[in-house]
């Protein structure tokens, strides 16, 4: 790699990651006060090393946003599991709600951080709108995988009058 491309990179890094402030101690601890003073491979093996740090922190964002869209959905009554229903179902259910149209457009392990906060921020608008999840019937678990899910939204619509 480039040696200007490898400083940009690096210094990239340290400003996704926020740590910024952490150049010197990072240098430090090869020995130098300057990223020029560092050799081709030093610098590849931070770089490598801060790559990891990201892909951690995403995987870690992921996890997070995924686990707090899951707890809405809870709240909304759309995940759910119901006795002798297979656990797929509620996957198929959560999937089917959040790749509409309307929704994410997406199902929910193919958002990213990004995304999941704006379903978040989706979802919790639609909870303070007063929505339910709800299907018209309870179907059985062989006609609930054919079924077309039937979304009731009841809000306290405020109307003006004059």
């Amino acid at each position: 790699m480039d040696r200007n491309k490898a400083y940009r990179l690096f210094h990239a890094l340290l400003g996704e990651l926020g740590i910024r402030a952490q150049k010197g101690n990072i240098l430090a601890g090869y020995g130098v006060e300057s990223t020029t003073e560092l050799t081709d491979e030093q610098l590849s093996a931070i770089i490598r090393g801060l790559e990891e740090q990201k892909h951690q922190r995403n995987g870690d964002m992921l996890r997070r946003g995924r686990s707090r869209v899951l707890r809405l959905l809870t709240e909304m009554g759309v995940y759910y599991v119901v006795p002798g229903e297979p656990k797929t179902a509620c996957w198929e259910r959560v999937n089917r709600f959040v790749a509409s149209a309307r929704i994410a457009g997406k199902v929910l392990y193919d958002l990213t951080p990004e995304e999941l906060q704006t379903l978040e921020r989706k979802l919790r608008s639609m909870i303070d709108k007063g929505f339910v999840y709800k299907s018209d019937t309870v179907v059985s678990t062989t006609e609930r995988s054919t079924s077309i899910p039937v979304v009731v939204v009841i809000g306290t619509g405020s109307s003006v009058v004059n």
